[in-house]
């Protein structure tokens, strides 16, 4: 599909194989069979990661990083990729999907304040801790990112700084829920 894509309609991919080396999870708060929420894909039976949370998630990362540097580069980037108000991004993100089996594992989260946390009352300790489940994708899993770029639009140049950012977003910011613990941190593998 990219090859042809590539042939007729003059787009280019940028294709990056990363590996997790933190667990990650994706789709808690989505309804599930499982307590926490855990994202399937329902043709392929796997997990996988849709391109909105890529793109958002990216975009996330790259304002944030332009609110704090004020970096001319990364200010003139961000309406190339993810488009305006009335104008369409360059770059549209697909999917990412497992190259191998993903070894999927049970975490247990044990919310100690669960009445604070709904609103109920203050914190304290007289509380009864509920442990909940939720599913994990193990670390070490390759999965296959593609980004479609309009290469009538975007120079050579400008795809390849893209690339680097997007690496680095896996790297540093990570995807899904629990980035803030360590979660969802991915590196590229190298051929």
């Amino acid at each position: 599909m990219l090859k042809s894509l590539n042939n007729v309609q003059k787009k280019k991919s940028i294709t990056i194989i990363a590996k997790n080396y933190t667990p990650f999870l994706i789709g808690a708060g989505i309804p599930s069979m499982d307590e926490i929420g855990f994202y399937w894909n329902r043709n392929y039976a796997v997990p996988t990661i849709p391109g909105s949370v890529i793109k958002g998630a990216f975009r996330h990362y790259l304002e944030t990083m332009n609110k704090f540097e004020e970096n001319e580069e990364i200010k003139k980037l961000i309406p190339i990729i993810f488009g305006k108000e009335d104008e369409r991004g360059q770059i549209e993100f697909l999917e990412a999907i497992p190259k191998n089996n993903p070894k999927i594992f049970e975490e247990i989260q044990t919310p100690h304040f669960g009445d604070y946390y709904s609103g109920k009352k203050p914190p304290n300790d007289v509380e009864n801790p509920t442990p909940l489940s939720y599913l994990s994708v193990e670390e070490n899993c390759e999965f296959r990112f593609d980004l479609i770029v309009n290469s009538k639009t975007i120079d050579d140049k400008t795809i390849e700084r893209i690339r680097e950012l997007f690496l680095e977003f896996l790297e540093i910011y990570g995807l899904g829920a629990k980035t803030s613990n360590g979660y969802g941190r991915f590196e590229e593998v190298k051929n």
